[in-house]
This record gives C-alpha cells, structure tokens and sequence, in this order.
C-alpha cells in the first residue's frame, strides 16, 4: 500500500459521526489535503459490480467471490422455488405464499411478497453488500453510537444488543430492521423460518402441516456463503454538476449524520472483505424516526428503525419502480421517501423542504446515482 493510501485508510479509520459531512466533502472533491487524487474518489471496493442500462435484473444478484461448492449450493437454494418443490407452500385463495428468496428481496411485488408485506407492515430489503456489512468492526459501531446525545446535535443513535443463538451469548443486531440479528446466519435462518417455513438448526419447530423442510447446517453456511459474496452496484453519473451538487447538499442538510457515507471493513478471510472502504450511506444504529413512522405495536422499538444503507437504491428504483421505499414500501419515490422521515430525522427533513426546487431536484439526483 502506497503512503498516501496508508494515510488515508488510518484517517477513515478514525472516522467519527461528526466527520461525516467532511469525509463526504473529500470524496466529493476527489483528493486530499494536498491536492493528489484521492484512492477513493472512485467509491469502489473489491466486492462493486458495474451494472450498465439494460442488462438483466438477474445481475443484483452478482457473487464475485470465488464460488466454491457450500457457496453454489446456497445459491440454488436461494433461488429454490420452495412452493414447487413442498406442496404445503403452495398459494391458497386467501394466502399467497412466498415461495423463494428473490421474491422478497429484489423486486418484491410478487403475489407472495406483497401478502407478506401486508401482514407483517414490512418489505424486505436488497440483500447485496450484507457481507461488507457483516465485516465492519463492531468498535466502528460502537464510536459512531450517541444513545444520550452528548454532542447535543438531535442525534442519538444507538446500538442493539440481541442474543446470538448459535452459542448463547449476545452480540450488536445489524441486520433487520429493527437490528434484530447479530449476523447474516442468523438473520437468514430467521427469514427462513419466518417466511418460507424452512427450519434449520437453529429453528427447528416448524409447523409440519405444511411440509415443512429442514436445512442442515453446512446447507445454511451455504446460502450464507452465497449471500456473503453479493457485489454493491457502482455508482453512476459520479461526474455529473448535478450530481456533485446533490452530493454536497446531501451532507449540508444532515442527511450523512445518520447515512453516513463511508466506512472501513476489519479483518476477514476475503479480501474482497477485508480492510475495503465502503460507501453504505448508514451507521447501522437505530434512530428515532418519529410517530409517522412508528408501529403499532406497543414496545420500546415501535418508533425506532436502523439506519437503512441507500447504496444502490437508485438502481433498484430504475429497475424495479413499483417495489416501493422505507420499511413498509408506503413511499412510491425518493422525495416522498424523505418526507416521511421524523423524530431525529426531522431537522434534516425540513432543511430538504427548505430547499430551492432546484436544488432538492440535485439532491435526488444524487440518490439516483446510488
């Protein structure tokens, strides 16, 4: 590594909440303090997939990781269809039933998906970049949290501590929502149980009146071994005025204080997960986000949602426009997206509303570059 790379990973290392717009200032701007092209100008990392126009929705799904025998198995799993292949899956007139992975997590406007979303008030995210995700350190969470506000900005993000039932102990949610899932096995055995009636080890009392198959453990390390290795698209237009523009108003409305914009992975046995900077545009905490927002549910978290990462959320909204956005998919496009947000997120909502039209219209062209 070159010293000015080395400079600039130590730097990003140390990356506090309150760097955020700065850090977005520097890649905007393409170089460092010396005025040399900044190595991550480019936002790419090794596990970033360029998808040009027109090419098939299949390739969301992109694995660039070398793919080995557990990972092609969790990949044909992922894309099993379960209602084939166990008749007790199968749709009834009252209940359409979800089927495989995909139709929840890339376009989530099949029968099934749609039934789903409105029994449980949510839609299920992209499932791409989750291995990054997984991969960042839990001190970088850890600095980034503010649960009582200390430097009085309205922010007060915190962490989640959940039960890690592989081996009893606890460990910080990243994954759901709600942050519910300590880690992507878990948080795949969850979804699995949960809406395909798949049990495994770590759920094993599944309803058998629907047939009910069980996948052993080397079959789950699998599908995670798969969902690992799923490539972030790259991002578009970065050269375009508009989008730069956006970009900087992005950071100056307070958006990049919760979406943060840029992270460094830990060590790992991938390289294309190690020590890579990522650009997610989340701190993975849970945030206050308002009564408009909140559930129905009477408990601490009904108003409280994690951060959700925005890249390729431009893409996913060309590709697939009517999978609809925030937890519950209530908002059609990004401007209503925004406007729905409250509670903590309210001051950087209004700074948006504030804006002149043509610079809200630069703002949203930056998303849709994601």
């Amino acid at each position: 590594m070159k010293p000015l790379e080395r400079e600039n990973v130590n730097l990003l290392r140390g990356f506090l909440k309150g760097f955020a717009g700065i850090l977005l200032a520097l890649q905007i701007a393409g170089c460092d303090g010396g005025g040399h092209v900044s190595p991550f100008a480019a936002g790419g990392t090794a596990l970033t997939v360029d998808i040009p126009p027109g090419v098939e929705p299949a390739t969301l799904l992109h694995a660039p990781l070398d793919q080995d025998a557990s990972s092609r198995e969790g990949q044909a799993l992922f894309q099993r269809d379960w209602g084939r292949d166990f008749p007790g899956r199968r749709d009834t007139a009252a209940v359409p039933a979800v089927t495989d992975c995909a139709d929840c997590h890339v376009e989530a406007v099949g029968a099934g998906a749609e039934a789903r979303q409105a029994s449980t008030g949510r839609q299920a995210p992209p499932v791409f970049g989750w291995g990054l995700l997984a991969a960042v350190p839990a001190e970088t969470l850890q600095r980034m949290a503010d649960p009582g506000d200390a430097d009085g900005d309205g922010i007060s993000g915190q962490l989640s501590t959940v039960p890690v039932l592989a081996d009893g102990t606890r460990a910080i949610g990243r994954f759901g929502w709600k942050s519910a899932q300590p880690d992507l096995y878990q948080q795949i055995a969850t979804a699995l149980i949960d809406d395909l009636n798949v049990s495994t080890h770590l759920y094993p009392n599944a309803d058998a009146s629907l047939s009910a198959p069980r996948l052993s453990a080397a079959q789950l390390a699998g599908l995670e071994r798969y969902v690992v290795g799923l490539a972030v698209p790259a991002r578009r237009q970065r050269s375009d005025p508009e989008v730069i523009r956006g970009e900087r108003l992005f950071a100056q409305t307070g958006c990049a204080t919760c979406h943060v914009p840029v992270m460094v992975t830990g060590e790992g046995g991938d390289a294309a997960l190690s020590n890579q900077v990522i650009w997610p545009y989340s701190d993975l905490l849970l945030h206050d986000m308002g009564v408009a927002l909140a559930e129905s549910e009477d408990s601490e978290l009904r108003r409280e949602w994690r951060t959700p990462p925005l890249w390729g959320i431009g893409l996913m909204r060309d590709r697939y426009p009517r999978r609809g956005l925030l937890h519950d998919g209530r908002a059609p496009d990004l401007h209503s997206a925004i406007l729905w947000h409250g509670g903590e997120a309210r001051v950087s909502r209004d700074a948006f509303r504030a804006l002149p039209a043509t610079e809200r219209d630069a703002l949203l062209s930056f998303l849709r570059s994601l």
